[in-house]
């Protein structure tokens, strides 16, 4: 009997995508798992190499402006490294990028969307020196915010404005 020994690792690959949308700092539904193949495209079993992971707005693109939070690198395991708990804050399209060395792949995109509101900010705060009677110079604008700072576009809260004159008004 003849018994083959897989060589080193030569390529990988997304064995399981990633889950194509996300809410930013939600663990992802479907988490992603590298696969890493000899010259001949057997599984590398018997490599123990590290595959770590980095977010990109596309493949080859720049390194996104977000984080990427989880157990970003892992030793492969008969051939495989299966993340889990991998999770993007900002919300906006990204790739994830598998790299072993001088090799790398790239998943689908992942659309993550902003998170739970949790917070309002003034976006453009109303003009002071305000007189009795006459409309503010310019008119304030309130957002809703996840606690990444994303704009929840989704919400649909109320908000109604009012006077105070209390200079300790918290933020």
């Amino acid at each position: 009997a003849v018994t083959l020994t897989p060589t080193g690792i030569n390529s990988l690959s997304v064995t399981t995508q990633p889950s194509t949308t996300a809410s930013a700092g939600t663990a992802f539904t479907t988490q992603i798992s590298v696969s890493a193949y000899d010259v001949y495209a057997n599984l590398a079993t018997n490599a123990g190499d590290s595959v770590t992971l980095t977010s990109h707005s596309t493949c080859g693109g720049a390194v996104s402006g977000g984080s990427l939070s989880g157990t970003l690198s892992l030793a492969l395991v008969s051939g495989v490294a299966t993340f889990t708990g991998i999770s993007y804050n900002l919300a906006e399209a990204i790739v994830l990028k598998a790299t072993s060395g001088a090799l790398n792949v790239c998943s689908n995109t992942i659309t993550v969307s902003a998170g739970a509101a949790d917070h309002m900010v003034f976006s453009t705060s109303p003009s002071s020196g305000a007189v009795a009677g006459a409309n503010l110079a310019s008119s304030p604008v309130v957002q809703i915010r996840d606690i990444f700072e994303n704009l929840v576009t989704t919400a649909t809260h109320t908000i109604t404005l009012g006077t105070y004159t209390d200079s300790g008004c918290g933020t």
